[in-house]
């Protein structure tokens, strides 16, 4: 038994022996092949370094406003006596939507307007008698009176009759009602609402004083919530005054297809990026070619030297990432390559080997 344990024992040592020698002469044929001028070189991807504009930006969120959007609103009792108003239909200009009853209005108007025509005539009469000196300028006088009378009230009468039919605008969808021919509505009674119909909508924001202020004509990036589309709408109004939480209101004009606008419906939330510092020139690179440490942020610039490529590395300020690219300012210029993907393996003075150029930063 006491054979068996010093056989398995000595198998043991000698495995071990083996693999320490074999380990050691791994190690001395790397040092030779060093010794030897055999330098590693390490693989990497890279990218020419390219200038583009940054401005920074921050997210607030707005609200989407119809370009033409109102109430219809009752000033005046009455039955309804036409309806054509189609719920979530579609509506022309000018288009005839509620009548209500004025018969009684309309009898009126038919003797207001006899009356006019009366004195009209008489007016007509009497001044051919007036250029022949035959009557006062007194009696002529009366009768401009009764026709300036009599035409007021046809224009009464035409109002009231106005105020009782509802006619479309421009052009919109109709929204949610419950009317009914013959029901009876009083005064100040909200009918529907009318949206119109236009490729373009308004968007309301506010930003803190704080911030850089914008001016007519800038643009602001708008997006739904939760969505990556992203749209340019130009700033048309600013506010004079700061609100009460010392912020500027903004009003944006959002311009797209009919298409599109259809489903920014009134009252949409949605995500704007604001820029709030002037634009300055910086580099963009992909995320991957950027490194970290306790001293900061550095990428590693691909510089020459006697015909070999050498990693150098060079610290970066980071202004923003933004998918998978990172907005720098630093030491770097215009036609330096840097190492992209790979880049992790790379420390100063390394060898470098480019084995393909990923494309310019955008």
């Amino acid at each position: 038994m006491s054979f068996k344990r010093w056989a398995i024992s000595a198998v043991v040592i000698a495995a071990v022996v083996t693999i320490i020698a074999l380990t050691k002469q791994q190690m001395m044929s790397g040092q030779s092949a060093m010794d030897a001028g055999g330098e590693p070189v390490m693989t990497v991807e890279a990218l020419v370094v390219e200038q583009t504009e940054y401005a920074p930006t921050i997210e607030v969120t707005g609200e989407i406003n119809a370009l033409q959007q109102m109430q219809l609103t009752t000033e005046l009792a009455g039955t309804i006596r036409r309806l054509n108003l189609p719920m979530g239909g579609v509506v022309a200009s000018g288009q005839v939507l509620v009548e209500l009853e004025h018969a009684e209005e309309s009898a009126k108007l038919i003797g207001a307007n006899a009356k006019l025509e009366l004195y009209q005539t008489r007016l007509k009469r009497l001044l051919s008698l007036q250029a022949k000196k035959q009557i006062s300028e007194e009696q002529v006088d009366e009768v401009k009176a009764d026709v300036k009378l009599a035409e007021s009230e046809v224009a009464q009468l035409k109002a009231t009759i106005n105020k009782k039919i509802f006619k479309a605008p421009f052009a919109a969808r109709v929204g949610i009602h419950d009317l009914e021919l013959g029901q009876y509505l009083d005064s100040n009674t909200v009918i529907t609402t009318l949206v119109g119909l236009n490729d373009s909508v308004w968007v309301d924001f506010q930003l803190p004083q704080s911030y850089l202020p914008l001016a007519i004509g800038d643009q602001v990036q708008v997006s739904l919530i939760g969505k990556n589309d992203s749209h340019s709408a130009q700033i048309v109004a600013v506010s004079p005054q700061l609100t009460n939480a010392r912020s500027f209101d903004y009003r944006a004009k959002l311009t797209l297809s009919e298409a599109a606008i259809a489903q920014l419906y009134p009252n949409t939330l949605v995500s704007i990026q604001v820029p709030v510092a002037a634009a300055q020139s910086v580099i963009k690179v992909p995320e991957l070619a950027l490194a970290r440490d306790q001293f900061g942020a550095y990428v590693y610039v691909l510089d020459s030297d006697q015909g070999d490529l050498r990693a150098k590395r060079t610290a970066v300020r980071v202004l923003a990432t933004d998918n998978g690219w990172a907005v720098l300012q630093g030491d770097l210029h215009p036609a330096q390559q840097i190492a992209t993907k790979g880049s992790f393996k790379l420390f100063p003075s390394a060898k470098v080997n480019i084995v393909s150029a990923e494309s310019e930063a955008q």
